[in-house]
């Protein structure tokens, strides 16, 4: 064999320098991409928690800590049944199955428990991490924390609840007076309620019994019923022998035979509850306004049956770029529904609304300002307010974990090089 020549040596040189140059740029690659992959691990608003097979903490992120109460160091290397209440652990242990066999992502939604025992509604989103052979090394967990949301829609329900209860099961007041205004009839709920007798009531005036503020208003009503059509209704304070009530009335001229007015029907029924209730609700919804306003990053938006936006937080704002000026009031068509999506939007609304067929949450890419898609896990509440029926969309921003997906698949590959 011919010794190498200064030239062969020289290329030899040469070739080596170059691969480690290749690998020296391939591991500061690997270093970069773990930086980063840390670094939105940590910043994450969301619960990231990194699961062996063994369902042990792997990874515990600072959002981790934060909705459970655990520290990095006292979740590692514990399993999932620290944070499992007894009720839920069946259902958990079918999504786990079904991640570690590699048979797709799961999102879930199950109560957990802190580390000081309060307990708590989460929303679990989870991934297999799969190697370069196809088997699953371990599973990736986001988790948000919905309790809030979950308490907020549970009390409005239970106050609509009760607020139609309280109106189904009203006893109706009859009365009759005649064209000046006097009783001529009441009956025995009116007197129960006044405290009054039929006697003591007929041929007296209705008025004294009327919130002196009201007073106007009500013979206003009163003088409507004299003409066509011959019906008026109204919404006034009377003094009850239990204070004052608020009370609705709808009135019914009684006509003779030459269309002159005789006598007036009165139907009434005590509101007090019902007026008390729309305040509470109001209040309830100002409430439940305020709590999802602040919330920082989870965007949520209300629509009218309209689909017209009549509520955009400060997320919403950052996450698809339109001011709450610039949102309110428009229809959501020309803000985030992109055009190829518009007959589903079209057919799922309508469905809701006419059927009570739900929009499943899910996943969508929606656009933002200038037209840049903006993708996001979607859930939406259909709920009944003051103002008549909302919907309420809270858009999870999926950018974060597209960037952490990404950076994972990026890892891998350089682990499989």
């Amino acid at each position: 064999m011919a010794k190498p020549t200064y030239t062969d040596l020289e290329k030899q040189i040469k070739e080596l320098q170059q691969t480690a140059a290749a690998r020296q740029a391939s591991e500061a690659a690997l270093k970069a991409s773990l930086q980063k992959l840390r670094l939105h691990v940590k910043q994450s608003p969301l619960a990231v928690i990194e699961w062996d097979l063994n369902f042990r903490v792997a990874q515990w992120n600072p959002a981790a800590r934060r909705i459970f109460g655990y520290t990095a160091e006292q979740a590692m290397g514990r399993h999932a049944a620290f944070i499992i209440p007894d009720m839920e652990k069946e259902q958990v242990d079918q999504v786990w199955e079904t991640l570690i066999h590699n048979q797709g992502c799961a999102r879930s939604t199950n109560r957990n428990v802190t580390r000081q025992g309060r307990a708590i509604t989460c929303e679990w989103y989870n991934t297999p991490l799969v190697g370069p052979d196809n088997r699953v090394m371990g599973i990736t967990s986001l988790v948000m924390d919905v309790t809030a949301r979950e308490q907020s829609e549970k009390a409005l329900r239970e106050s609509e609840n009760k607020y139609r209860l309280l109106v189904e099961n009203q006893t109706d007041l009859v009365i009759k007076l005649d064209e000046h205004g006097r009783f001529v009839f009441a009956s025995p709920s009116f007197c129960r309620m006044f405290d009054k007798t039929q006697t003591e009531l007929l041929g007296t005036a209705i008025t004294p019994f009327i919130h002196p503020q009201d007073q106007p208003g009500t013979e206003k009503k009163l003088a409507e019923l004299f003409s066509p059509p011959n019906t008026a209704a109204a919404e006034l304070r009377a003094k009850t022998k239990q204070g004052w009530a608020w009370l609705s009335w709808v009135g019914t001229a009684v006509l003779d035979a030459q269309g002159r007015v005789t006598d007036v029907v009165c139907v009434g029924r005590d509101i007090t509850d019902q007026k008390q209730m729309e305040t509470a609700l109001k209040k309830s919804e100002q409430r439940f306004r305020e709590i999802i306003e602040d919330v920082a990053e989870i965007a949520i938006q209300g629509y009218s049956e309209s689909l017209d936006v009549t509520f955009w937080n400060k997320a919403s704002e950052k996450l698809y770029g339109f001011s709450r000026e610039e949102a309110l009031g428009k229809n959501i068509e020309e803000l985030i529904i992109p055009e190829q999506m518009l007959d589903s939007v079209h057919t799922a609304h309508k469905n809701w609304l006419e059927n009570g067929e739900k929009i499943p949450p899910g996943e969508l890419l929606l656009k933002g300002k200038g037209g840049r898609d903006v993708p996001v896990f979607s859930s939406h509440a259909l709920v009944n307010t003051p103002r008549g029926r909302e919907m309420f969309c809270v858009d999870v921003d999926l950018a974060p974990l597209r960037e952490t997906e990404k950076a994972l698949r990026e890892s891998q590959e350089l682990f499989s090089v």
